[in-house]
């Protein structure tokens, strides 16, 4: 995988604000800096796997980075690695630890502030990509993750090693972490979909649909992959599996190739 390095430190000091911002820009990051405080340093490793999924290290003094909108097929996802740091949005202010992270869908914008010399890991993961692994949309434009437990821990963990890892992956490496990566986002992003006041769904089916979403999503070239068998795996009938689907706006037929269509079909009526 190629990696591009930008770095601020051959530029003269009064140079390199300017030289900073261009370089984050295709990012979609804007930078504030108090030139008057100390003299910038800054480092940018930055790279784009075959799938789209693009990962920017950065390291640097203190300064502000503002989220800008991006385009509306991506998901973005800042691990905070170190430095003292905190997030900004809506009039709110919260102190972010090291292993916390930071997400927002396309058209959130949001800052980052840090007071010292900082470390961030951030990736752009296309949405097409969760697309099968959620039950339904992102609760919120953005959130934050805790990194201490749970799926976040995964998370969080993952994306640290990645982050000191990603620019000497080889191809087999990184086809391996492309499968797998955006199911660990999911995954951890399970709590921030919509279950109730958008989708009409408790809790429980929420849960039942997004068990149900990922048994398609690994199990697409079973020929004999149905809703009849996804529901006989969770102990429901076809017609309430059906029914989640639909209260969810999604259909079990678009989710599987069309070797299964027919095969859900003639079970569906048959339920």
């Amino acid at each position: 995988m190629q990696t591009e390095l930008f770095t601020t430190d051959p530029y003269p000091v009064q140079e390199r604000p300017e030289r900073w911002r261009e370089a984050l820009q295709p990012h979609h990051l804007r930078a504030r800096m108090d030139t008057a405080r100390e003299p910038l340093h800054a480092t940018l490793l930055a790279a784009r796997s075959p799938l789209g999924i693009t990962m920017a290290a950065i390291r640097s003094s203190a300064q502000r980075l503002v989220r800008r909108a991006a385009p509306p097929q991506e998901l973005w996802l800042c691990l905070h690695m170190s430095g003292p740091a905190w997030l900004h949005e809506a009039g709110r202010q919260r102190a972010l630890d090291p292993g916390d992270m930071v997400y927002g869908t396309a058209r959130s914008e949001l800052e980052l502030s840090f007071d010292g010399d900082f470390r961030q890991f951030m990736l752009r993961v296309p949405v097409e990509t969760l697309k099968s692994r959620l039950a339904g949309p992102l609760r919120a434009s953005s959130g934050c993750l805790s990194g201490r437990h749970g799926m976040g821990h995964v998370l969080s963990g993952t994306l640290a090693a990645l982050a000191n890892a990603f620019d000497s992956l080889d191809a087999g490496q990184l086809q391996c972490l492309e499968q797998s990566l955006p199911e660990i986002v999911a995954a951890s992003l399970a709590d921030e979909v919509i279950t109730v006041a958008q989708q009409g769904l408790r809790t429980p089916q929420a849960a039942l649909l997004h068990r149900a979403l990922r048994h398609v999503d690994t199990h697409l070239s079973d020929s004999g992959l149905s809703l009849a068998e996804v529901a006989r795996l969770e102990g429901v009938s076809a017609r309430t599996l059906q029914k989640l689907f639909e209260a969810s706006g999604r259909t079990f037929s678009g989710n599987v190739p069309p070797s299964g269509v027919s095969l859900w079909c003639g079970e569906l009526r048959r339920a």
